[in-house]
C-alpha cells in the first residue's frame, strides 16, 4: 500500500470512528468513478456542523499533523482544514 492509499485508510478509520459523514473528491474519487489520473493529495468533504468543529479537529488532531496554527480560525475563514499524514500526505478535508 502507497502513502496515498494509508492516508485514505486514516482518514476513513478517524471519521467512521466518530461516525463523521464524509465523502472523497478530486483525483482519488475520480480514480474510481472518472478517468484515472495522477494525484498526490486526498480531498475529502464532511459534514459537520459548526458547534463540533472544535472536536473534528480534536479527532483529526490524533492521526494527523493540523497545518493551519489556529484551525479553527482557519476553519471559520475557508471550510477546509489542511491536514498532513504520517508520511507527508496533504488531505484537505472541506466541510459542507
Amino acid at each position: 500500500m502507497n502513502a496515498l492509499e494509508q492516508a485514505v485508510g486514516a482518514l476513513a478509520r478517524a471519521l467512521e470512528e466518530h461516525r463523521i459523514p464524509y465523502m472523497l473528491i478530486g483525483g482519488i474519487a475520480n480514480l474510481v468513478w472518472g478517468e484515472p489520473r495522477a494525484t498526490l493529495d486526498v480531498d475529502a468533504t464532511v459534514l459537520v456542523e459548526e458547534p463540533a468543529w472544535p472536536a473534528l479537529i480534536q479527532h483529526l488532531r490524533r492521526a494527523f499533523r493540523v497545518l493551519p496554527k489556529r484551525p479553527l480560525e482557519f476553519l471559520r475563514e475557508t471550510h477546509v482544514l489542511p491536514v498532513e499524514s504520517n508520511a507527508g500526505v496533504r488531505i484537505d478535508v472541506m466541510l459542507t
